[in-house]
């Protein structure tokens, strides 16, 4: 929650940097929804990678401790975990349920956003 704080904070302190050029191509609607939509990503993103290392971290002292305790139980959890973690991946994909749409793509769609810029011809329109 802390890193989706602070990229919301640093993204508005470019964003108010920019001033009014930004609102002039994107509707502020449209900046606040991907502000907020990119900063919850980045978070989990974040949240994600934290416990990822700490897994990698806490697999290897566990494997060095048993190596030092017993060569073959070490070589098998040295070797096994990454052996089984691999193998399981394939099984889990099926089980996470498929994700719906998010509005954002939905405003991108509408307003013919591609990449944060509206073509140059939809952005005279609006005008």
């Amino acid at each position: 929650m802390s890193a989706t704080y602070r990229t919301i904070q640093l993204i508005g302190r470019h964003i108010s940097s920019t001033g009014t050029a930004l609102t002039e191509e994107i509707p502020a609607g449209d900046v606040v929804n991907t502000v907020a939509a990119d900063a919850m990503r980045i978070g989990g993103a974040f949240d994600v990678l934290a416990r990822f290392l700490g897994a990698i971290v806490s697999w290897i002292v566990v494997s060095f401790i048993l190596l030092s305790t017993s060569v073959e139980l070490g070589l098998i959890v040295l070797l096994g975990v990454p052996i089984l973690a691999s193998l399981t991946t394939p099984l889990m994909r099926p089980c996470t349920p498929p994700r719906p749409r998010s509005a954002r793509s939905r405003s991108t769609r509408r307003h013919g956003v591609r990449h944060g810029r509206r073509p140059a011809d939809t952005a005279r329109r609006r005008r």
